[in-house]
């Protein structure tokens, strides 16, 4: 229906989105109804989380939307590139609701609610402390429906409007549409970040809809056991089949979400961010202006728009009705891929104590690269009484073997404990052959760690090798317990789930 293009305000200075209509489509009444709908329904709402719209122009063989620009990307490419932590998945879905309840007062119905059109905003990188949960924003009403007021509906006997996996049943059987519409679409969207899948997914679109009348979806915690069971009852609640059983309004969604956050979470770690400034798929418009002038309007005196990549519309179920992409940085020229920066699996673990006893809870190692952060299953230190250095040795560590040479980008470490410091070294070597080798033999360290956060990130350059090595040199500022005989100086290290990130 339309692609979007990254633009400059050369009156205010600013960059701007510029949603194009494409021209071959220019004489489709539903199609330019539908981005005259977009903006005006746009138009009235006034949040942080939803895309703020500055006009719409209509020039020649073109009509556009203009509209805030956000870095970042979309909800769906951070789907595609790893499973969410919970808490994350939970401040994603609890903003959402946010910006729902702010169009569903102003009498929108968004009724397209979905991966693709929730936009998360540019975070700092991995050396931000503690988990990162973006800055979110809706955006695509281009199928918005007003609660009361004029205007005919888009949508026809027996057609269906929105994309398969998220349409709430109401949609499905042409029914009418109110809050708990989006409500179960953000159910559903929610539902997909804690587990990886939908609950609905029958091969086609038409099998998909209609599957939802009449099958019970898959509780999520056969998913993602570590689920707190309150958290999957709000899940369930929001894509109750009877609108009725859901909640009523976003912000209660949003209150059961909070309210669950209260029950003990699975601790956040903070899933990679992806560089897409170098997509992989292309768009080459037939007509590729360097610069398309259009009217004065807002300030806007022309919009300079170089020759655009855009992402393509994520998987064909998200571009059943409308554009799905991602708002990105644009270089010039270059068309090969940059690497991408992703999670890491398989890994494997052993515990270091070359200059101990050459045994540091082995037995627990694996358990720190499990994947699934579990507090009841984690690799921890031995218990010292006091300094390392007071015992005659460095410190004590934890190899993590990537099962062959890659170029690692970082780390995070989820660790209760708080206070203590590392070194990170690197060597292409297996993890194997490291037990027993010392320090000196690793070459310099790659970087110092030093927790703050119970949740410890740190990036650095890409470095081509198979270990990494996570020493720990001191533990003074760890808060002591009684894992050593109940001594007040008893500390020791448990690492929950270690992380790491290089280049593919």
């Amino acid at each position: 229906m339309s692609q979007v293009w990254r633009g400059t305000d050369l009156v205010l200075g600013r960059q701007v989105a510029v949603k194009l209509l494409d021209h071959r489509k220019t004489s489709d009444a539903s199609l330019i109804e539908r981005l005259r709908r977009e903006a005006q329904a746009a138009a009235r709402l006034h949040n942080p989380h939803i895309v703020a719209i500055y006009d719409s122009i209509t020039e020649s063989d073109y009509s556009a939307l203009i509209l805030e620009y956000v870095r970042g990307l979309n909800l769906r490419q951070r789907m595609d590139d790893a499973l969410l932590d919970i808490p994350t998945a939970v401040g994603i879905a609890c903003q959402v609701a946010e910006a729902l309840q702010a169009a569903h007062d102003a009498g929108v119905i968004h009724r397209d609610i979905k991966p693709g059109n929730i936009l998360l905003e540019h975070t700092e990188p991995l050396d931000t402390l503690g988990p990162i949960i973006p800055q979110v924003r809706v955006t695509d009403f281009g199928i918005a429906k007003a609660v009361q007021g004029v205007g005919h509906d888009l949508t026809g006997t027996g057609i269906m409007l929105g994309t398969a996996k998220y349409l709430a049943p109401e949609q499905v059987i042409s029914g009418p549409v109110d809050a708990r519409t989006d409500i179960f679409s953000l159910g559903v969207v929610l539902y997909e970040m804690i587990t990886g899948t939908v609950p609905w997914d029958a091969g086609s679109d038409l099998a998909t809809a209609m599957a939802r009348l009449d099958t019970a979806p898959t509780p999520p915690s056969s998913y993602r056991p570590e689920l707190p069971p309150a958290l999957e009852t709000v899940i369930l609640q929001a894509i109750a089949r009877d609108p009725a059983a859901r909640f009523p309004r976003a912000t209660d969604l949003r209150a059961a979400l909070l309210a669950a956050g209260t029950q003990p979470l699975p601790a956040a770690i903070s899933l990679p961010r992806v560089d897409r400034r170098f997509p992989t798929e292309t768009y080459r418009p037939a007509r590729s202006p360097a610069r398309i002038a259009l009217p004065a309007v807002i300030g806007l005196a022309a919009l300079s728009l170089p020759a655009v990549l855009l992402f393509g519309r994520g998987s064909n179920d998200d571009a059943a009705t409308s554009s799905t992409v991602s708002i990105v940085e644009v270089p010039v020229p270059s068309t090969e891929a940059a690497p991408r920066t992703v999670t890491l699996t398989g890994l494997t673990a052993l515990a270091y104590d070359h200059y101990g006893d050459r045994e540091e809870n082995d037995e627990m190692a694996p358990f720190a690269v499990d994947g699934h952060a579990d507090r009841t299953k984690f690799w921890r230190t031995e218990c010292y009484q006091s300094e390392f250095a007071d015992i005659r040795k460095p410190g004590v560590g934890l190899i993590i073997d990537a099962g062959k040479s890659v170029n690692l980008t970082g780390l995070t470490l989820l660790t209760p404990q708080t206070g203590w410091t590392a070194q990170l070294y690197a060597s292409p070597r297996p993890a194997a052959e490291l037990a027993d080798v010392p320090l000196e033999r690793w070459g310099l360290p790659v970087t110092d760690l030093t927790s703050t956060s119970t949740s410890t990130q740190v990036g650095f350059a890409p470095t081509e090798a198979r270990s990494l090595l996570i020493f720990f040199t001191s533990l003074t500022g760890v808060s002591p317990d009684t894992c050593f005989g109940g001594r007040s100086n008893s500390r020791h290290v448990d690492i929950i789930e270690a992380t790491v990130l290089g280049q593919s």
